[in-house]
């Protein structure tokens, strides 16, 4: 699976052929007993098909027609999906463009398809996926009829409610009016097209694909947005000469480009030919691509509480622990509960019981002293943070955790005394095993998007709205005194002038709500 994952396909298949191997011999000497070693085998068979499928597609149609069969029959698994795994296949085969290859697999798939997509769950996938593909697969063999009665049938299963359900019906839906009474036949032929990626943000719409007349990319090409034309430069598409052959021209037909504007329902493409311009509408992808990732807050902090509950008894040191206010929330009622808590910090304030340098730990508090040392928002407002870390190992007892949060996509705050962003990869070895740490987990928080600016887009048209988290994280345990030994050169007098110019009100955007 491993193999299969990192796309290397040919070596999947000979780890996965010898599981089926394995799993075979087992079933003719003693059988196999119990529901997991029967379903190592099938699963090893079903993955053997999806990496065939792309290194020998003949070979995928005799594992989804021949071995699958003969394993379901032999181990008496009757409620194998077979159907569901067959059409798997054939679906990836279609999908890399093995529309001839796949043929010894179409009556079977094409007479589960319309079953399979009205149950739930994979089956529905698995059907929805296949009347799709067969459709598509017609459709670029010029199969009119059939193309229609695969699409109709998928349009005809009522919906589930899934974004992807209605992705799937609105492709579908879109080809069928291309085969109807949308884009008619031209005079220089069908219009033939794909959009691969598509996003918008709120300057204007990216979009990447092909579209061509018959195999004949034309002499020009525009899409209109707003009453302007916006030419689209031609790229190179080879994978199209798989389906058409007999047009070598075909290859120009790939087109990419950012076109300024408010977003559009339908794009509408402007095609010059020999017989002049034509214009093609063509409905917009439903949803916005690259999907968004989401980092949950709640998830974090219950993570960091699992975490911390490994740490050995004694008391919490919260670093830069300064509240705004004395009536503010505690950290002691949160991640740090029933624990004595003392808080440092470079000014006094509410919850501030020593008053010091964060790069001073060891000498302000003494060593091996605290079973936790916390901090939120800090390490980004220190001018040596390596230092803070070595501090931090100082203070800790052996087994004893620490937890620190930092700002990773965030806006400048508490100027001047903003000074790194860091990830959580960049904890990770700020916090390393050079310090005596070993790191229990990190992550980030908190979902942000970074929209980058239009003028961005003359050297980089493909740069979507980027997600990512807003903070991030670290946990890690102490688990030896390396740190003992590790010397960073720091002017403690200069370096305590430097953090006393943190402003006092500088707690309004520290972030900790993050956590």
């Amino acid at each position: 699976m491993r193999e299969l994952l990192s796309d290397r396909f040919a070596t999947a298949a000979e780890w996965l052929e010898l599981a089926v191997d394995a799993g075979e011999a087992l079933l003719r000497a003693s059988g196999l007993r119990g529901s997991e070693p029967r379903d190592l085998l099938l699963q090893s068979a079903v993955h053997l098909g999806l990496a065939q499928a792309r290194r020998s597609p003949k070979a995928a149609v005799e594992v989804a027609l021949g071995l699958l069969p003969r394993l379901v029959t032999g181990i008496d698994a009757t409620t194998a999906p077979l159907t569901r795994w067959q059409a798997r296949i054939a679906v990836d085969l279609i999908n890399l463009g093995r529309l001839s290859e796949v043929e010894p697999l179409l009556e079977v798939v094409g007479e589960a398809a319309p079953g399979l997509a009205g149950a739930v769950g994979d089956d529905r996938v698995a059907g929805r996926d296949a009347l799709l593909c067969l459709g598509m697969r017609a459709i670029q063999l010029g199969e009119t009829a059939s193309a229609t009665h695969w699409l109709q049938l998928l349009v005809a299963i009522q919906e589930d409610g899934s974004p992807e359900d209605r992705e799937s019906r609105r492709i579908a839906e879109s080809a069928l009016r291309d085969l109807g009474a949308g884009l008619e036949p031209s005079r220089d032929g069908a219009v033939h097209h794909m959009i691969d990626r598509y996003w918008v943000d709120p300057s204007g719409t990216y979009v990447d694909g092909w579209i061509h007349l018959d195999g004949d990319p034309g002499t020009g090409l525009w899409l209109e947005i707003d009453g302007r034309r916006v030419p689209l430069p031609r790229h190179r598409r080879d994978d199209l000469l798989a389906f058409w052959p007999d047009s070598s021209a075909v290859v120009e037909a790939g087109f990419e480009a950012y076109v300024p504007g408010s977003p559009r329902a339908d794009l509408d493409f402007i095609i010059a030919t020999s017989h002049g311009e034509q214009v093609f509408r063509i409905a917009a992808p439903a949803t916005r691509l690259p999907v968004p990732q989401r980092w949950a807050q709640d998830e974090s902090t219950d993570r960091m509480a699992e975490l911390l509950e490994q740490a050995p008894d004694g008391p919490a040191l919260v670093v830069g622990g300064r509240l705004p206010e004395s009536d503010s929330p505690s950290l002691e009622g949160r991640l740090l509960a029933g624990r004595e808590v003392i808080g440092l910090d470079i000014h006094p304030g509410h919850a501030i019981d020593v008053v010091g340098d964060a790069h001073r730990l060891s000498e302000v508090l003494g060593v091996d002293r605290f079973a936790i040392v916390y901090s939120a928002s800090l390490f980004e407002h220190l001018t040596k943070p390596w230092v803070a870390a070595r501090e931090v190992a100082r203070v800790l007892k052996v087994g004893g955790v620490a937890l620190h949060s930092v700002p990773w996509a965030w806006p400048a705050h508490a100027e001047p005394n903003d000074f790194w962003r860091m990830s959580e990869w960049g904890l990770r070895e700020l916090f390393g095993e050079e310090l005596g740490f070993e790191v229990l987990d990190s992550g980030r928080s908190g979902s942000v998007s970074m929209v980058p600016d239009p003028s961005w887009r003359e050297h980089h048209p493909t740069m979507p709205t980027l997600d990512t988290g807003s903070m991030a994280w670290i946990v890690v345990r102490k688990v030896d005194h390396r740190a003992n030994k590790v010397v960073w050169p720091y002017d403690a007098d200069r370096g305590a002038e430097i953090a006393r110019a943190y402003p006092i009100d500088g707690l309004a955007t520290t972030g900790r709500d993050a956590l």
